[in-house]
């Protein structure tokens, strides 16, 4: 399964696309943000507890990397634990 970031109008609602193509909607009680300019190739996502500071250490930080041509997922720190912050995401490492 691939989910891909919600509307912007409505960021609770999120999109997902099954591996036979089909598509369904769930909602969701996180924050997501997206960077997508920091670093040539790579976007990173951040998911918080609504509310959250992006200064705080309440984040899952995660990369899609397409640098080789590839999609290439990692996590700050190697984990998906929600104990990074936002606003440091470029300074991680990630596998």
């Amino acid at each position: 399964m691939v989910e891909i970031i919600g509307d912007r109008v409505n960021p609770e609602v999120q999109l997902v696309v099954n591996g036979d193509g089909s598509t369904n909607t769930k909602t969701q009680s996180e924050t997501i943000y997206l960077d997508d300019v920091s670093t040539p190739n790579v976007i990173y996502l951040g998911y918080a507890s609504p509310g959250a500071s992006i200064t705080d250490p309440v984040w899952k930080i995660k990369t899609l990397d397409t640098t080789g041509g590839f999609l290439i997922i990692k996590y700050a720190h190697g984990n998906a634990n929600y104990d990074n912050i936002w606003n440091s995401r470029t300074g991680y490492v990630y596998s």
